[in-house]
């Protein structure tokens, strides 16, 4: 893991943004993540250029470089918990589950599965736990790449980013849906694989 690697300055970049969102894309060639506002204005974060950022927000390089990844978890973690909107609580539950998936972290499925979950064939939060840690276990390195966030859809809580896979024999693009209950649970999840249809 590193600073570099997009779902985690897409995270970063949220927190930094006091708007609702509908759109966050990380242009890894250039160190650039744009968002896109729900009243239609474009935030700008060259990371190339830390400390200040193009969005005239000012953050310490140093915060950047010391930023774990359990700290950044638990930002986000203790930011969803506040008094947000609901726009922004779906862009954040849905970027921590997608760093879950990239980072192989079973704490943070287990935090947010809903008992009934459901994904690609396999239901209940056990035998999702098991799928997950069995496909993209802890310590495996990184299993994805995400890069986008194109869209949220409130009214059905779910979210469409966009991956590729790096695991061996698995690689690929997609779309990924990962979608919330009413109380911000993860309860379904559905791909959309961009090339053949792959087989777990």
């Amino acid at each position: 893991m590193s600073t570099d690697d997009g779902i985690f300055r897409l995270c970063y970049s949220f927190l930094q943004i006091q708007e609702d969102l509908i759109s966050i894309r990380h242009f890894a060639a250039n160190g650039l993540v744009v968002a896109l506002t729900s009243s239609g204005k474009v935030i700008n974060f060259q990371f190339s250029e830390l400390p200040t950022l193009q969005s005239g927000q000012i953050v310490e390089q140093d915060d950047l470089k010391a930023l774990t990844l359990e700290k950044l978890i638990e930002r986000m973690q203790r930011y969803l918990k506040q008094g947000i909107s609901d726009s922004r609580r779906l862009m954040g539950y849905g970027m921590l589950w997608l760093m879950a998936d990239v980072y192989g972290l079973d704490v943070v499925w287990e935090a947010l599965l809903h008992p009934d979950a459901e994904m690609f064939q396999v239901k209940g939060k056990d035998n999702i736990m098991s799928f997950k840690r069995r496909l993209l276990g802890h310590n495996k390195g990184v299993n994805y790449k995400v890069d986008a966030i194109h869209d949220i859809d409130l009214p059905n809580r779910v979210v469409v980013a966009d991956f590729e896979c790096l695991i061996s024999g698995k690689e690929g693009r997609g779309t990924d849906f990962p979608k919330f209950d009413q109380n911000w649970k993860l309860i379904c999840v559905e791909a959309v694989r961009h090339g053949l249809p792959l087989q777990f």
